[in-house]
This record gives structure tokens, C-alpha cells and sequence, in this order.
């Protein structure tokens, strides 16, 4: 069995946030190692989804050890890992491949892995505002789909931190993404999100073995709702 292997290069995405991140191929293997509080959410999982969920728990058990944590990452009610009081973290997963990351600092963390060839002109409508769709204009076909994986990518672990404040379901809608040599910036696009929280995100990406991956972290400090995973 492949155990979870620490990955530096993500770890600078959230720099200069401390942050584990530990990555892994899916393997079955992992399922016999998942703790009680969280073997139960895997009843109604088929086997590649329960090895893919074992695996993502590895990945982020093994971050969380390297504080010093060792606990159950349980399922909540709406899918989301609930992580243990005075942790953050996230998890993503593609194609037998997942990444986790977790930090002690106090920061909202989303991380995100996409395939770039799974990148399609369907997802283009589905994710991308005008703003965004604007500046696809003229790019050769592979940047095209790079561009469109970026921001999906960003998007995505910007829901995962998101969530960790705001306990909601977010359209991709919501927040537009722009992309300068890796870094990420979030401006408001439907309302849907408030200012005050996008002004407090920070992200980078960077394409590793043909995927994207984005590191987003948000300061909730002196914001108002109770994160959900430390209720």
C-alpha cells in the first residue's frame, strides 16, 4: 500500500500560511484504516468511492499528524469534512488521485485538483462568467483549457473555504477569478458573496503531471459566523 506523501510545492501555495499537504493515489487499502466516526459515512458508498473517501482521510489524517492531531474527520450532514476543534483543512480528489491539506493557524483553507483535458466546452458554460469567458478570446485550443481548469480549480477550493465560514451551497457565479503567474485574485460577481470576505482571500495554482492545482485560503478574522466544524 502507498502511503500519503508529503507535497512541499502545494504547502508554498499557502505560503506564508504553515500548511501539510499530503497527496496519494487511490487505493483500497486505506479502508480498513478509517476510524469509527468515519467509517460510518461510507455504508452507501460504492467500493470506488469508499476507496477514493479512504484515501482523502489518509491524506489529511497524515497532514493533520504533523500537528500533533489525531482524530476522526467525520462526514457532516452536507458532505463536508468536519475537522477538529482548532484545525482547518480541505480535500479534492480526480481520477485515483487525492490531496489534502491542514493547518493549526487559523485561516480557511480550499484546495482544489482538476484534470486539464477533462475541460470541455459544457463546463466552460457551466463555471465561467462573462468577465471570464471575455479573455478566452483567441487563445490557442490547450491554453484555452488550462485557463478554463485555472479558474475551476479556483473556484472550487474557494467554495471548500467558503463553506468552512458560510455553511451554503455557492453557484459558480458567484466570484469571478483572474490569473497572474500563479496567483490568484477574487472579485465579487453576483452579490451572492459578501465583499468583506473576498477582500480576505488569498490563492495560488500551479500545474503539476497534467492537472491544476489551487491553494485558497481566507482570514476570518472578525467575521461573523461560527465556522460549522468548530461548532
Amino acid at each position: 500500500m502507498q502511503t500519503p506523501v508529503r507535497d512541499n510545492t502545494v504547502e508554498e501555495l499557502f505560503a506564508p500560511i504553515r500548511v501539510r499537504a499530503y497527496s496519494s493515489l487511490v487505493e483500497a487499502a486505506h479502508i480498513p484504516l478509517l476510524q469509527l466516526d468515519e467509517l460510518t459515512a461510507t455504508d452507501r458508498m460504492v467500493s470506488s468511492r469508499r476507496a477514493e473517501f479512504a484515501t482523502g482521510r489518509a491524506c489529511a489524517r497524515a497532514a493533520l499528524a504533523d500537528f500533533g492531531v489525531d482524530a476522526a474527520i467525520r462526514k457532516r450532514d452536507g458532505g463536508s469534512p468536519a475537522w477538529p476543534q482548532g484545525m482547518a483543512g480541505s480535500i479534492s480528489h480526480t481520477r485515483g488521485f487525492c490531496l489534502a491539506v491542514g493547518s493549526n493557524e487559523g485561516h480557511l483553507l480550499g484546495i482544489d485538483v482538476e484534470e486539464i483535458t477533462r475541460m470541455s466546452s459544457g463546463v466552460e458554460r457551466r463555471i465561467l462568467v462573462d468577465e471570464e469567458r471575455e479573455k478566452l478570446t483567441g487563445l490557442p485550443a490547450d491554453d484555452r483549457q488550462r485557463r478554463v481548469a485555472t479558474i475551476f480549480a479556483a473556484k472550487e477550493a474557494f467554495y471548500k473555504a467558503h463553506y468552512e465560514f458560510d455553511a451554503r451551497y455557492l453557484g459558480f457565479d458567484v466570484v469571478a477569478v483572474r490569473v497572474f503567474d500563479g496567483e490568484l485574485e477574487f472579485s465579487v460577481s453576483s452579490g451572492a458573496v459578501d465583499a468583506s470576505v473576498v477582500e480576505r482571500t488569498t490563492g495560488r495554482v500551479l500545474l503539476s503531471r497534467g492537472r491544476v492545482v489551487a491553494g485558497v485560503s481566507i482570514n476570518p478574522v472578525g467575521l461573523a459566523p461560527a465556522l460549522p466544524s468548530h461548532a
